[in-house]
């Protein structure tokens, strides 16, 4: 019986380091870096051009949102950087969907190709919708912002991306795992990051 207990304990401690791991690894702001990188790198253009679209990018998408949330950290208003309170979500997404939109402004500028400022553009609306659903409901940013890029390099890739079907699906388990949103909140996540990132990418790449 002890025997038991000890594996059973034992393995619902590494499935929660688990889905911490996954949590961490591929949150939204990360799932977005890793896509337009890629895209970027697919993509024949002047080295020049390519390292100011990189930076517009880091700055307006990265750095600028990321800087309210290490300053709450610092302060200890917050305990991690994924933030859980809905009260406190609504500015930080707020300010995230006016950063990203500055971003794609600023790759406009600079006459970057489509799809990268599609990418922008799509994850800025994405923050601005999930902002608004922040105000009525708790909803998991995690599978927004994970479905949101999936659904995206569908449109790019086609069937190929079916290969990273596992990682959407284990960012979900992980969210619920952790007991930081139900079921339900991960799937209206889900839902609604994949259809207003895939339409907004769709209409301004191929409309």
């Amino acid at each position: 019986m002890g025997s038991y207990l000890y594996i059973e304990t034992m393995s619902r401690l590494f499935s929660y380091r688990a889905a911490q791991a996954v949590s961490w690894l591929f949150n939204p702001l990360g799932i977005a870096t890793c896509l337009y990188i890629w895209i970027l790198w697919d993509l024949d253009m002047p080295l020049r051009q390519a390292y100011s679209c990189l930076l517009v990018f880091i700055a307006f998408a990265v750095a600028f949102p990321l800087a309210p949330l290490f300053y709450l950290r610092r302060r200890a208003v917050v305990q991690s950087l994924f933030v859980p309170d809905r009260a406190r979500r609504g500015p930080l997404l707020a300010f995230a969907t006016l950063s990203t939109s500055l971003g794609a402004a600023a790759l406009v500028f600079l006459n970057a190709p489509q799809s990268l400022i599609a990418v922008l553009v799509s994850f800025a609306v994405l923050a601005g919708a999930m902002g608004v659903l922040n105000c009525m409901l708790k909803v998991s940013l995690h599978a927004a912002g994970v479905w949101a890029g999936w659904l995206i390099l569908v449109l790019l890739c086609g069937s190929t991306a079916a290969w990273f079907i596992p990682l959407p699906l284990l960012v979900s388990w992980s969210r619920v795992a952790l007991k930081a949103h139900t079921p339900g909140q991960v799937i209206l996540g889900s839902g609604a990051g994949g259809t207003i990132a895939g339409l907004i990418f769709h209409c301004m790449t191929q409309g």
